[in-house]
């Protein structure tokens, strides 16, 4: 399969992933359930963020190479939710490397092994998907409450580090395991395997 291939479905598996959180987020009867404040900016947290499992999905799928389509869509994504220059810019570095990261890591201390992927012992996805949260939470953090920004994220945020942390660490958590999950059982039941996909 080729490079552009591959990106092109990474791009898509995080378009779909971006697209199904705006609509859950737009669905009142949802608002209250997965946001602690109303009027709540769906790329600032929610407690079921579907696009990191997304992130996650390509990269379990194709390695390194989905690295230009989940950057593509990240990018796109901030600048249709009018993220502004230094935070576009974090956001972006962070969405696009830290799942990534937590793959490598995870991989490196040979805590799990998801060159089998399918075939990866769901246990290990959920880690990994709390590790990837854990990384995601962490860098968005330091983006967003780093110097020249720090007083605009607090007001941004009402609670302030609390609430960005208890809204976003969850959030990734909850919401990567989700679709990680949904899509391997829809890989397992499709009988799709990496070269089919």
């Amino acid at each position: 399969m080729t490079t552009l291939i591959i990106n092109i479905k990474s791009f898509l598996f995080l378009y779909l992933a971006y697209s199904l959180h705006n609509v859950i987020f737009d669905i009142e009867a949802f608002q209250n359930i997965l946001f602690f404040t109303k009027d709540f900016n769906p790329t600032v947290g929610s407690l079921l963020y579907l696009p990191i499992g997304a992130s996650l999905l390509s990269y379990l799928l194709y390695g390194k190479k989905a690295i230009l389509g989940i950057f593509a869509a990240i990018i796109l994504s901030g600048i249709y939710n009018e993220l502004k220059n230094y935070i576009l810019v974090g956001y972006t570095i962070v969405g696009v490397l830290g799942p990534l990261l937590a793959i490598y890591l995870i991989e490196k201390f040979r805590l799990a092994n998801f060159k089998d992927f399918p075939n990866t012992s769901i246990r290990h996805l959920v880690f990994l998907c709390i590790f990837a949260g854990l990384i995601n939470t962490v860098g968005k953090f330091i983006v967003y409450f780093s110097y020249p920004f720090s007083d605009a994220a607090i007001s941004w945020f009402n609670g302030g580090p609390t609430q960005f942390l208890l809204t976003f660490l969850p959030g990734d958590i909850v919401g990567g395991s989700v679709f990680l999950l949904t899509s391997l059982a829809v890989i397992k039941f499709f009988h799709l395997d990496k070269t089919n996909t």
